[in-house]
């Protein structure tokens, strides 16, 4: 708020003067060839510029209208890196995000949102009918990774029932999740 804009005028004139409607929004001074105009408070208000008569020039008034704004404070490198994270996860989806095979059928899924990066680790959980597994009983899983979409296979096994396929991305330098996405198969 309490940053200064300048107005500058010709030296052909009169005497100069400066008056602001609010102070404690805006405030204006004269130096030289300059009108100063300080924010001070969040707020519109007007600047009134008087100039005095000068041999051929008669005296003259022109009114500024002046907004004040909230000044924005300058985001931490942390606080980027967060707004970047939570954009990255909330991009990421697997479409479809629920699939429906028969026995010993094949379907695919693809995961959106993503962009081929080498720094990037992922970490897959499957959870069986409510049990978290290390290794999926119900489908088998694979990818099919190409620069511009990341596939994956899905062959329905003899068991019936559902997996959901939790896929968390993390950054190799820092460890940070960078990505979640989530998908539910249902074996029939």
């Amino acid at each position: 708020m309490s940053s200064t804009d300048t107005v500058t005028f010709s030296n052909n004139t009169g005497p100069v003067t400066v008056t602001s409607n609010n102070t404690s929004i805006a405030t204006a001074a004269v130096s030289g060839n300059n009108i100063n105009i300080t924010g001070v408070g969040v707020g519109s208000t007007t600047i009134t510029v008087n100039v005095a008569a000068n041999g051929d020039y008669g005296a003259t008034s022109r009114t500024i209208s002046v907004n004040v704004e909230q000044e924005q404070t300058p985001q931490t490198e942390d606080e980027i890196e967060q707004e970047r994270v939570t954009t990255l996860l909330s991009d990421f989806k697997y479409v479809p995000d629920e699939i429906t095979l028969n026995r010993g059928a094949t379907g695919y899924i693809v995961l959106e949102g993503w962009a081929f990066d080498g720094n990037v680790t992922y970490d897959f959980t499957f959870d069986e009918n409510g049990t978290s597994k290390g290794v999926p009983s119900y489908i088998r899983f694979s990818s099919d990774f190409t620069e511009n979409e990341q596939r994956y296979k899905i062959i329905a096994q003899d068991k019936v029932g559902t997996v959901t396929i939790n896929d968390i991305g993390y950054r190799v330098d820092t460890g940070a999740e960078i990505r979640r996405a989530r998908c539910t198969v249902h074996v029939v």
